[in-house]
């Protein structure tokens, strides 16, 4: 957590990539992964069209998790990247606009699958 917290004041970049972590606050984070038989999918970025009209089809569930949102300034996909780098592969970092960047421990993200799905 104090990684994330540290991340306040992170720069990059230069002039169209550069961007400055202005603020983290701890929030909420609400997600709706497919699933189906049980397991979550993940989108199809190179399947076939039948693929993609599967996962389209699948059911949702609603999960809660305890995550952060930095605030950016400047570019917020190359600050999305920065942030990945600083934090390692056990967070799931991801821009939502272009100011704001999502963060949530990965594995707290599974557990809130598992609980999820098996409700389903």
């Amino acid at each position: 957590m104090s990684d994330i917290l540290n991340l306040k004041g992170l720069t990059g970049g230069h002039d169209a990539t550069w961007f400055e972590v202005i603020d983290v606050k701890g929030s909420e984070i609400s997600l709706n992964p497919a699933v189906k038989n049980g397991k979550m999918l993940v989108y199809p970025l190179f399947g076939t069209e039948q693929d993609v009209k599967d996962y389209s089809k699948a059911a949702r569930i609603q999960i809660s998790l305890n995550g952060y949102y930095a605030t950016v300034a400047g570019n917020a996909t190359t600050a999305e990247d920065a942030i990945k780098e600083k934090l390692g592969k056990e967070y799931s970092v991801g821009a939502v606009s272009s100011s704001h960047i999502k963060i949530y421990l990965v594995e707290e993200f599974e557990k809130a699958v598992e609980r999820g799905v098996s409700r389903v």
